[in-house]
């Protein structure tokens, strides 16, 4: 096909793709202007919430009834519809597979263009030469398993896998550019949070049920933008903590976390008040991607500390702690994520030294997680 034809095509697609990327909901929802007093059944009783009609989700937890009925001022709500949500995500993702199958043509087409193989023919090309190798594999496993038995098979596939784990571990520790230490972390953290968070350093406070003194690392709270965005106005805690993923793993992180849970049934003193902290994040080296990385994970049968820190974040969310996650590297800062084992609850991206903000789920700060939840 002539060039300047291709060319016409990918504008067009980019275009058409654009235009939807454009029309999906990209930041919170406005859920102010849409929301409405309904009735939900749940816990074995009637209770008096607020509905978003456009993303159809909760805002906040029950009223009471005669604060409902007062607002309503004689109005009969209607029922809480579930369906609003469904429908939302159905249309999000079926605006996603379009939106990614178009992106999928204009590579094609860029390719074309350009002069490099087709993709999706590389890629079956790749695909079947792949199954041909895992066939061979396949064979000889059998033939292991002939001459002597299952198990010496298993272990031979564990042997391997090893080995290749550990040789790709090793090139990712050479080229990454890591933390040395908690000062280099919080040095980090004032610089590129201070225009986000006002960060208050070295808090004393005291543990309400064992009456000791405890100091926390920060006291944040979210400048005059972030809760324009619908972050909300409380104070919360982050502890720095630097992890050496090859030395004392386990006992460290548990350490790290256990610390930053207990803060959470703690008071502060801050600026001649007490506070009481909605809830408490720890920041780390593992706060960056390829750190996280770095954790070792050389099979189920050895050592998996990955496994292990996974199982550890799921524990800490039931008491209210995440993590504070970076977008990027160490070198490259582009946002940050505050993150729960149930989910995110707001993050920024950076582009071109703007920032734009993103609330995703409120849910995993303001449930309560006691007793039989």
């Amino acid at each position: 096909m002539d060039a300047n034809l291709l060319i016409e095509e990918l504008v067009e697609i980019k275009n058409k793709r654009e235009s939807l990327e454009n029309a999906r909901a990209t930041g919170p929802c406005s859920c102010e202007m849409h929301k409405e007093i309904k009735t939900r059944e749940f816990g074995g009783g009637i209770h008096y919430v607020y509905q978003c009609n456009k993303c159809g989700e909760q805002r906040g937890g029950s009223l009471k009834k005669i604060d409902a009925l007062k607002i309503l001022n004689g109005k009969q709500p209607e029922v809480f519809d579930p369906n609003i949500e469904e429908e939302r995500s159905i249309k999000n993702r079926i605006a996603y597979e379009e939106i990614s199958s178009l992106w999928d043509e204009e590579r094609r087409i860029t390719n074309t263009i350009n002069g490099f193989p087709d993709y999706q023919s590389t890629f079956l090309a790749e695909q079947q030469k792949f199954e041909e190798v895992n066939d061979k594999l396949a064979q000889f496993i059998e033939e292991i398993k002939d001459e002597f038995n299952s198990e010496k098979a298993i272990r031979a596939l564990i042997n391997q896998t090893v080995l290749l784990k550990k040789e790709k571990y090793n090139k990712l520790r050479e080229t990454t550019e890591r933390f040395t230490s908690e000062p280099e972390l919080k040095n980090w953290f004032n610089e590129k949070l201070a225009s986000d968070f006002y960060i208050y350093p070295e808090v004393n406070g005291i543990h309400l049920s064992e009456n000791v003194n405890v100091r926390i690392d920060y006291v944040l709270f979210p400048k005059e933008h972030l809760i324009e965005e619908g972050f909300e106005p409380s104070y919360f805690g982050i502890e720095v903590k630097y992890f050496n993923q090859e030395n004392g793993f386990t006992h460290k992180t548990s350490r790290g976390l256990w610390q930053t849970i207990s803060y959470n049934d703690s008071k502060f003193y801050l600026d001649n008040k007490e506070i009481k902290l909605k809830y408490s994040l720890i920041f780390s080296n593992l706060s960056f991607s390829k750190e996280l990385m770095l954790i070792k994970n050389y099979g189920h049968e050895m050592e998996n500390d990955q496994l292990e820190w996974r199982g550890m974040i799921h524990v800490a969310n039931h008491a209210r702690v995440g993590t504070f996650e970076i977008k990027g590297n160490k070198e490259e800062y582009k946002g940050w994520s505050i993150k729960f084992a149930g989910g995110t609850y707001f993050g920024s991206t950076v582009y071109n030294h703007e920032s734009k903000y993103n609330k995703s789920n409120e849910d995993v700060i303001n449930k309560v997680r006691v007793g039989n939840f």
